[in-house]
């Protein structure tokens, strides 16, 4: 397996820090990322893999291993649908200053539903600063190409947002969707995606790749909802290296 140095990651936490992307896991793979990761002085490795095998990892004893969180890749096929139109609401994808703190405020706030805020070993700032990080990214059309806004008709106040990333040809994914906590309920999440959904059908796109965390319940059913459905799973592990952090008290 390759280890792939993460600049902002590394930037962010002050240590060097690498990505790995795997088929599988098991704990063989694991102690050899482990070596690799003290030899190559890396201070964590960020580690995805969509084969696991559970009791195999629970006897694996080194204690810098965190198990973050198993995901769900959701599927929507797209089809052509009318542009929804609400008397209240509307939908675009441009900005002002006036709205930058907004966007920065619901994009951040992300933070605490993220494996960097559960995973106690890492600062308990860095989940913050990598939703902060996003969010100047996605603005700057780095991270993601294209933020819509649902906004109120009545004073243009952003209420909600999706960021879109386009990935292979026909495939967009939403990657981070938020509806502000005091406009929940009124229906604006559906009335985003499908104005969304819209847009990507009429732009070419076949399909919309959602990706969210295995227990999020209340997250799941309102995709299911919205027409997608499940298509893969995979896991997200931190390896934590001990020998790093004791050299580097």
């Amino acid at each position: 397996m390759k280890l792939v140095r993460s600049r902002v990651d590394t930037d962010l936490i002050g240590a060097p820090v690498c990505l790995v992307r795997l088929d599988k896991i098991t704990p063989k793979i694991l102690q050899s990322i482990h070596e690799k990761v003290v030899d190559e002085n890396y201070s964590i490795a960020f580690i995805t893999a969509g084969n696991i095998n559970m009791p195999d990892l629970k006897n694996y004893n080194w204690k810098g291993l965190v198990f973050a969180e198993i995901k769900l890749a959701l599927k929507h096929t797209l089809g052509p649908i009318e542009t929804p139109v609400h008397p209240d609401y509307y939908v675009n994808t441009a900005y002002r200053e006036e709205d930058l703190a907004k966007i920065y405020e619901l994009i951040t706030d992300l933070h605490k539903h993220s494996r960097f805020y559960h995973d106690k070993l890492l600062p308990s700032s860095f989940s913050k600063k990598v939703y902060h990080r996003w969010c100047e990214e996605s603005l700057a059309g780095n991270w993601a190409n294209t933020i819509y806004y649902v906004r109120s008709g009545q004073n243009d106040e952003i209420l909600g947002l999706i960021t879109a990333k386009r990935r292979d040809e026909g495939l967009v994914q939403s990657v981070l969707v938020v509806v502000d906590n005091k406009s929940q309920g009124k229906g604006l999440g559906k009335f985003l995606m499908n104005s969304v959904h819209s847009d990507y059908f009429k732009n070419g796109y076949k399909e919309s790749l959602i990706i969210t965390q295995y227990d999020n319940e209340n997250a799941i059913a309102y995709y299911g909802k919205t027409g997608y459905h499940y298509d893969s799973m995979m896991a997200e592990f931190h390896l934590h290296n001990e020998k790093y952090k004791k050299k580097k008290g």
